[in-house]
């Protein structure tokens, strides 16, 4: 089907506006509306889709009649009242992570939502991204065999301190372990097709700073694999070169895959029981126009199909925030003192 769905976006922060420009560059969507009470991010917002109407008011996009869809793409702590006014409007849902600020508010914001006939989805990277969905597809061949053991870790230079922006964004959104982990904690329960069992989560911070942490989880799903997540956003920061460490292995009875990333460049190593594949692509980031390529074919056919549901963002979020908690009831410890970081260093992005 070709149909063009005509949606608004509202949100015109760092995320935000790179769903502004996915969304402006689809032929499946109209970008009708643009809308933030920043004056400064609606007119950056505006002029990336000329065509779009900017405004300060969500109310105008739901009671918009020919609108079918919106793009929530807030802070969470706004991003419940959001998404039940749109719904209770009859539009669907696209939005971004964590659905609200606390695991509790978005089981509520779930139980509110049952029953509904809205198609709702939420922007869980690795489920866009191509090279994850070979590796899956490659386990669901049999090629590894049984799979037994999931390893990633993402860990990458961040500074929050350094970007005023940055840093209120985490103290809405929370650590780096329910914020940025639980994109990580959904691909190891998609790949698992199970629910988690048990974990042991520790931490500890760097340079005395609440949200420069580096968290790790050892645990085992309900099926019996067993997982190894590594996640932080302060990793060689403050190295005079920085670099990242963003890697995810499954091994099976019968083979293994592995695949990282630099940010500009995906290695992709899969080793099976008849089929051997070593490639290097480039890195195509958040894949944004994956994501709203399969929004509009879920509206074409009324399924989400691949897309993650609202359940799987609730379980992301919940299961994240518990390894938070449990890590942050033990002693956490401070390496290091605060520096002045480098002017050339950039923010994390996940």
């Amino acid at each position: 089907m070709d149909r063009v769905y005509r949606i608004g976006a509202v949100g015109m922060g760092r995320m935000g506006m790179r769903h502004v420009r996915a969304l402006a560059a689809s032929d499946r969507w109209d970008l009708a509306y643009v809308c933030d009470l920043d004056e400064a991010r609606l007119a950056a917002a505006h002029e990336a889709s000329p065509s779009s109407q900017p405004t300060r008011e969500f109310q105008q996009l739901i009671d918009d009649p020919t609108l079918d869809a919106v793009s929530i793409n807030t802070l969470s702590n706004i991003r419940p009242s959001l998404i039940r006014q749109a719904v209770a409007a009859g539009k669907h849902v696209a939005c971004e992570k964590p659905l609200a600020p606390t695991a509790a508010e978005a089981g509520q914001l779930l139980n509110d939502l049952r029953g509904s006939d809205r198609l709702i989805t939420t922007n869980l990277i690795n489920r866009n991204a191509s090279y994850v969905r070979e590796a899956k597809q490659f386990i669901d061949e049999g090629q590894i065999g049984e799979l037994a053991v999931i390893r990633i870790d993402h860990c990458t230079s961040g500074l929050a301190w350094a970007e005023r922006q940055h840093y209120s964004h985490h103290a809405v959104e929370g650590q780096v372990l329910h914020d940025c982990g639980m994109h990580y904690v959904d691909v190891m329960r998609w790949f698992a097709g199970s629910e988690y069992r048990a974990f042991n989560a520790r931490g500890l911070h760097f340079w005395k700073r609440p949200f420069e942490s580096y968290f790790m989880v050892q645990g085992e799903f309900e099926n019996n694999i067993l997982f190894d997540l590594h996640n932080s956003h302060a990793y060689s920061t403050l190295a005079e070169v920085g670099r990242n460490n963003s890697r995810q292995e499954y091994l099976g009875s019968h083979g293994v895959i592995t695949l990282s990333h630099d940010f500009r460049n995906v290695t992709i190593q899969m080793n099976g029981r008849s089929r051997t594949v070593t490639k290097t692509i480039p890195y195509s980031g958040k894949n944004l126009d994956t994501h709203y390529t399969e929004f509009a074919v879920a509206l074409d056919t009324g399924d989400l199909g691949a897309l993650p549901r609202i359940e799987d963002a609730v379980i992301a979020s919940q299961v994240s925030q518990r390894m938070v908690d449990q890590a942050m009831a033990h002693s956490f410890v401070n390496f290091g003192e605060h520096e002045e970081p480098a002017p050339a260093l950039a923010a994390a992005d996940c």
